[in-house]
């Protein structure tokens, strides 16, 4: 029998907030694959291992609603990127943790909270690294991260990819797993993402 998941000392934040224009303009997070839509397949990977699981969206709220009740829009007007969205989630943690996720990426599995939470130091960002490139949007923030991100969101910065590069991070070794940052950027793309494990 499979043992329990350890609960760990962070929250889980699922980007949803973008406008899914290589998509078709769909909600990417509301997509479906398997019978759920993406979103949920983050959700209940990330409630296996972390205390309150978070949503940041900007349109469909109530669908999101269905999965958890801690969701939320940008504070910086809607569509204001993914930087925005995850310095908004600051009111709804309960923890000085919190590990992100975009909405598109459903191959993710409780791994990769065990091993990115593992990594933590004080004051430290964890970053993913699958063995070829940084995932940005696959990080792990401590609490103290939000006023930095606030100095940049109110200098005008948007980009997660800019903020980071511009903090001292610790990549996380996943190059034997590259597979659970299979992302979803089109139609195409979730159609075929079965056969895309298959290879």
């Amino acid at each position: 029998m499979t043992e329990p998941l350890t609960m760990l000392d962070c929250d889980g934040l699922i980007l949803a907030g973008g406008k899914g224009q290589r998509a078709g303009g769909n909600d990417k997070g509301l997509l479906s694959w398997r019978g759920q839509p993406l979103a949920q397949h983050i959700h209940s990977t990330f409630a296996k291992t972390c205390e309150r699981v978070l949503i940041s969206c900007n349109r469909n709220r109530a669908q999101y609603q269905r999965m958890t009740p801690f969701v939320f829009s940008d504070d910086w007007g809607e569509f204001a990127g993914p930087l925005a969205g995850i310095y908004s989630a600051q009111p709804y943690m309960s923890k000085e943790w919190l590990l992100i996720s975009p909405c598109d990426t459903p191959l993710l599995r409780p791994e990769y909270a065990l091993r990115m939470f593992a990594g933590r130091r004080d004051n430290q960002i964890n970053i993913a690294w699958d063995g070829e490139r940084l995932q940005y949007l696959h990080c792990l923030l401590p609490a103290s991260s939000f006023e930095d991100i606030l100095r940049f969101l109110q200098s005008e910065g948007r980009s997660v990819k800019r903020w980071l590069d511009s903090r001292p991070l610790q990549q996380i070794d996943f190059s034997d797993c590259p597979e659970m940052f299979y992302n979803i950027n089109t139609l195409e793309e979730l159609a075929n993402l079965d056969k895309s494990q298959e290879q």
